[in-house]
């Protein structure tokens, strides 16, 4: 068996699904509900002012039969069967009948919604709370937490170390090294965080990222765009000397090469190899 309710909107009869017709009993009877007025009113009921309480209708017969697509025997048989069962009164009017649902409150009420819009936001938030009353206390920890000098924060080098080995990308960071330089960065300008480890680290992926790694006992090996462009230009040094010495003719009587005994003087090698100086003079 169901329990507990739904609210339906009035404009549930302006959709297409509710234009067919002859209706059913339930669907009569749902139309019935939404008839019905939720608050009292006044209403000029061919050239008579009437008075419609909540949870009344001042329909004829011929106007439910009209909506439901049955015809007026229909209709009032219907209407004594839900009186019968205490699901609504009927009373004559003059021009009308007056059509009460009794318990309409048990069908329509504010009261409900309200009441129902309250358990439903407090099962939500019991719902959202329960489970995560860790992650509150959590919360509240980090609150208690204040941001300190790295002096202060306690943090040392085996520390660092061990974060590093727990990374992939900056394992072979030298933990002495970031280790300074995070602690010489806080004292100048004062800074402070809470996580130190994770700012020591950012200074080592930076530095990766720039090429410019700081590892243990070993180059880098991330070489950045600066030091690719010395390495080549290096290489190039070599290449084109190997090239000269290749290309260039030696002298036979000393083995040099013509580019050195040009810059040097074939009289001054000798006399350098010879331990002495040779002078030429205007007599000789």
């Amino acid at each position: 068996m169901y329990v507990g309710w739904i609210r339906l909107h009035r404009s549930l009869t302006d959709h297409w699904i509710w234009k067919d017709k002859p209706f059913t009993k339930g669907q009569a009877w749902i139309d019935i509900l939404l008839e019905c007025n939720h608050r009292e009113g006044k209403f000029n009921q061919k050239g008579v002012l009437m008075i419609c309480k909540r949870g009344e209708s001042l329909n004829s017969l011929d106007t439910w039969a009209w909506r439901w697509g049955w015809n007026k025997s229909k209709v009032r048989r219907f209407l004594k069967l839900l009186q019968k069962d205490n699901m609504i009164e009927l009373k004559s009017e003059t021009i009308t009948t007056r059509l009460t649902i009794c318990n309409y409150d048990k069908w329509q009420t504010d009261r409900h919604a309200d009441e129902t819009e309250m358990k439903r936001k407090r099962n939500a938030s019991e719902t959202q709370v329960t489970p995560n009353k860790n992650d509150k206390n959590d919360k509240n920890d980090k609150k208690r937490i204040k941001k300190v000098l790295m002096k202060n924060s306690g943090i040392t080098q085996e520390d660092i170390k061990q974060d590093f080995k727990k990374t992939t990308d900056i394992k072979t960071a030298d933990p002495e090294y970031y280790y300074n330089t995070a602690l010489d960065w806080s004292s100048s300008k004062g800074e402070l965080r809470i996580d130190w480890l994770a700012t020591v680290r950012n200074f080592a992926r930076k530095d990766l990222k720039d090429g410019k790694l700081k590892c243990r006992g070993r180059p880098q090996q991330n070489p950045g765009r600066e030091n690719l462009q010395q390495l080549g230009s290096r290489t190039h040094e070599t290449e084109s000397m190997k090239e000269l010495l290749s290309n260039d003719r030696y002298d036979k009587s000393t083995g040099m090469p013509d580019f050195i005994k040009h810059k040097y003087g074939r009289n001054d090698t000798n006399s350098e190899k010879n331990g002495r100086h040779d002078t030429t003079s205007d007599d000789s």
